[in-house]
């Protein structure tokens, strides 16, 4: 099944805020096989990029710049990856309400 909606993460040198962003994406409302999230990796050298490896779930995906070209072009990449018509945009440092999805998807329809 294609993602309903892709969420772009860029990030750079964030290795600490992964883990709790990453719980705030896995407890959407909206059924997991609905989404996909495209992590774009601004050459961090903190492991941040090593770390979402070794725990991305399926459908998830991990780009990796290997020289810093800041966010916005990290957005662009995502963009361009992304499955899915529908973008949703959210820095590592938020925590996405648990509806977050459901209310974006909501407002498409």
């Amino acid at each position: 099944m294609t993602a309903r909606i892709s969420i772009i993460v860029p990030f750079r040198d964030a290795r600490s805020e992964l883990p709790a962003l990453m719980e705030a994406l896995r407890s959407q409302t909206v059924a997991g096989d609905q989404f996909e999230v495209i992590w774009i990796d601004d050459a961090s050298r903190d492991g941040g990029g090593v770390w979402l490896r070794e725990h991305l779930p399926p459908a998830w995906h991990l780009l990796e710049f290997a020289e810093s070209r800041g966010s916005y072009a990290a957005r662009n990449a995502g963009v361009e990856a992304a499955a899915s018509e529908n973008l949703a945009f959210t820095d590592v440092d938020c925590r996405p309400h648990t509806d977050w999805l459901e209310q974006g998807l909501a407002g498409l329809t």
